[in-house]
């Protein structure tokens, strides 16, 4: 499968062969007017999709729950970001009709607007009705679907391509079953592809894989035979799961209220029980993310009902092995509902790539942050550089990293927490 450009093999960047026509078939599967594969992942189509939609000095409007790989395209094309934080749910966000209305009213110059839909927990955010108040103000859609490449397939349409986006941005390998790096960019008719392009032969590699394209064109063939059994199967084993759980059960399934993806099995547990020994060493599964008293169970296009009964007889053994051990349900932590517009004192233009000096945290409040502050998973900052530090972002990351949250872009000397600050 390792091959290169020659002869007969075609060139994703100047595609007039085997890979536009593998990229004519899948823009016809979801619908869309044209589709491009990308083997740098996701990140690239994300910005390639920003800086093709805005100019330089151009209002976008990016919620605080925007994956990191953003902030680079933000800074690469000098933009004047607006950071905006969508409605809460149970669990995570989703962006409203009265979301959007507010934002054009606060923003009436806005050039593009990214929504994340689904979440990184499966919150779906109404597109239908979103997506026709930005067209009727010429703000171009960016829906990043990186989460959601399934949703096309299903009855309810409830993805980007099928409710007007402009550019949706899919992981087919995050749910589906491409190789890691392996995703597909959506254009509508409205889009310019040829600068669109323009941008991806810069970001992306100029050798791409014939391994992620071809097993791209194979997980989106397999999606369109399979998808909507095996993710019927899914839901019915989430909805199951729902119905039969007790509110005295120490391990809780959280189902976030409104349009939600059941691929996502998001579940709390006690704070002070391990449950990571448990579920890899006992029941041997490994969970898509541990955090504070958190786990996500990630399923796609590779999940058998097998699979699905291992999982389901876990939450119902650790259950039953809790209650005896006299455990109840706690509260989970909510990240998202702690994340604020950043206090923005510098733009992101002018500072990313300036050294400073690392700081001890505690001292840290009112200086300029040099670094992103990222809790990992799902990724997204609680700081970026430029951002000036309040007493509430220095308790933020103070909590996260006592609740054991991976926290990138901190340094430790000895028994300090240090974090780059401008001179």
């Amino acid at each position: 499968y390792d091959v290169t450009e020659i002869e007969g093999a075609d060139n994703l960047h100047d595609a007039d062969g085997i890979i536009k026509e593998a990229q004519d078939k899948v823009a016809d599967i979801y619908g869309a007017h044209e589709s491009l594969f990308l083997v740098d992942g996701t990140t690239a189509e994300i910005q390639a999709s920003i800086m093709a939609a805005t100019s330089s000095g151009d209002e976008n409007l990016g919620p605080v729950n925007v994956h990191r790989c953003a902030y680079p395209a933000l800074s690469f094309s000098r933009l004047n970001p607006v950071y905006y934080v969508p409605e809460t749910t149970d669990y995570g966000f989703i962006v409203t009709k009265e979301v959007v209305e507010r934002l054009i009213k606060e923003h009436p110059n806005a050039k593009a607007m990214i929504i994340v839909s689904p979440d990184y927990y499966g919150n779906i955010s109404s597109l239908n009705e979103i997506i026709p108040i930005l067209k009727e103000n010429n703000i171009t859609t960016i829906i990043d679907q990186a989460h959601g490449a399934h949703l096309n397939f299903l009855p309810e349409k409830l993805d980007g391509i099928n409710n007007g986006a402009d550019f949706v941005v899919e992981s087919t390998h995050k749910i589906l079953g491409a190789p890691t790096q392996g995703s597909v960019l959506h254009l509508s008719k409205d889009v310019d592809s040829k600068r669109v392009k323009k941008y991806l032969a810069m970001l992306e590699s100029s050798s791409p894989s014939y391994f992620l394209m071809s097993g791209i064109e194979e997980a989106v063939d397999e999606a369109q035979e399979k998808a909507q059994r095996i993710f019927g199967n899914i839901y019915k084993a989430h909805l199951a799961l729902e119905q039969e759980q007790g509110n005295s059960d120490p391990i809780q399934l959280i189902t976030p209220s409104g349009l939600y993806d059941r691929s996502k099995f998001l579940v709390s547990f006690p704070k002070d029980y391990d449950i990571r020994k448990d579920l890899v060493e006992k029941y041997r599964i490994i969970p898509e993310l541990i955090s504070s008293n958190l786990v996500l169970f990630m399923t796609g296009t590779g999940t058998s009902q097998r699979d699905l009964n291992r999982l389901i007889g876990a939450i119902k053994g650790i259950n039953e092995d809790l209650k005896e051990q006299g455990y109840k349900p706690e509260e989970p932590f909510k990240i998202e509902q702690a994340l604020k517009p950043f206090n923005k004192e510098e733009e992101l233009y002018n500072v990313l790539g300036e050294t400073g000096e690392f700081v001890p945290l505690e001292n840290s409040k009112d200086r300029i942050a040099l670094d992103f502050i990222v809790p990992y998973p799902p990724g997204i900052p609680v700081l970026i550089p430029g951002s000036k530090i309040t007493d509430e972002n220095i308790e933020l990351i103070k909590e996260l990293l006592d609740k054991n949250i991976i926290v990138n872009g901190l340094e430790q000397s000895d028994d300090t927490v240090l974090i780059e600050v401008r001179k």
